[in-house]
């Protein structure tokens, strides 16, 4: 998934799959939808990446092929 609005800045980046991280407005959620998202791909052997610059901020998951659920 990718979009051309706001961008992540660097320096959020390692922390981007904590819980309780987010980079909108304080009040403006929990923070827990990138954590939990995580958490399950991580479960099922996946990884979730980002980039992010100015324009585009793309997120990517990865998942073995081959493996029975």
């Amino acid at each position: 998934m990718a979009n051309d609005g706001r961008y992540i800045p660097e320096e959020r980046l390692p922390y981007l799959f904590e819980p309780f991280s987010h980079t909108g407005e304080a009040g403006a959620g929990t923070g827990l939808g990138l954590w939990v998202t995580y958490q399950i791909v991580q479960q099922l052997g996946g990884g979730l990446n980002v980039t992010s610059a100015p324009g585009a901020t793309t997120f990517s998951v990865e998942f073995p092929l081959g493996q029975a659920a």
